[in-house]
């Protein structure tokens, strides 16, 4: 699980190991309304997904 979902201390019977390798990878898939604005950093944001995609 991602090292967000887990907070240091919260629960102390759960122990964290970081991974080095292999490579872990996680799909990302961004959604939008049809019809509608994104704000400017928004708009940023998807064009950096897209072109990396």
């Amino acid at each position: 699980m991602p090292s967000s979902t887990l907070n240091d201390g919260e629960r102390p019977h759960i122990r964290k190991i970081t991974l080095k390798d292999p490579l872990v990878k996680r799909k990302v898939t961004l959604l939008r309304h049809k019809n509608t604005s994104l704000s400017p950093a928004a708009q940023a944001f998807f064009k950096l997904i897209q072109k990396s995609v």
